[in-house]
């Protein structure tokens, strides 16, 4: 288990089982090795935006996110671009009634990260990312599908160890914006 991750979620007193298995790559085939229905297991992928984009209006900026779904659906870009820019819009209402100068955001596009962006923004590699954005500094966005669960299984950034944690802790913590996000 990722030494960050164990650190996050200890702090945090969030409750957590190592569930070990053999050698996998992928959210799809940890279901497999572990019996697991698809829909239990988290599939985390990092997208990237063209620029900067504000999810929060909190003010704060961000170059990504990290997109969590379950293992056996795939992401769909279209969608994730357009939560991000209807949340881009409420913010700038928000933010445009406190300061007359806030610039009304461009619309932006999704894109899957390539191996390359995953070590250099997540020091992390293809297959290990976890779905705990603060471990990144990333927000996260999680299907709306994963909420029905009582338990998850997710990545605990080793090819050979996955958690199985409670949705609702894992929302808790994770703090997710919610949406529709697979084809």
């Amino acid at each position: 288990m990722d030494t960050k991750i164990k650190k996050f979620l200890d702090s945090n007193r969030i409750k957590y089982e190592v569930i070990k298995h053999r050698k996998v790559y992928t959210a799809f085939n940890s279901a497999e090795t572990q019996h697991a229905s698809v829909k239990h297991v988290v599939k985390t992928v990092f997208v990237k935006f063209p620029r900067p984009v504000m999810l929060l209006a909190d003010g704060d900026k961000v170059d990504g996110a990290l997109v969590c779904v379950p293992a056996g659906k795939r992401v769909d870009l279209k969608k994730i671009a357009k939560s991000i820019n209807d949340l881009q819009a409420t913010n700038y209402k928000l933010l445009a009634k406190k300061d007359l100068k806030t610039k009304k955001p461009a619309k932006i596009t999704a894109k899957l990260a390539n191996e390359k962006d995953i070590i250099k923004r997540l020091k992390t590699k293809v297959g290990l990312i976890s779905p705990f954005g603060q471990v990144f500094g990333l927000p996260v966005l999680l299907d709306k599908k994963l909420i029905a669960n009582k338990k998850l299984i997710v990545s605990a950034g080793s090819y050979t160890e996955s958690l199985e944690i409670s949705a609702k802790d894992y929302i808790k913590i994770a703090k997710p914006i919610m949406g529709n996000y697979t084809e």
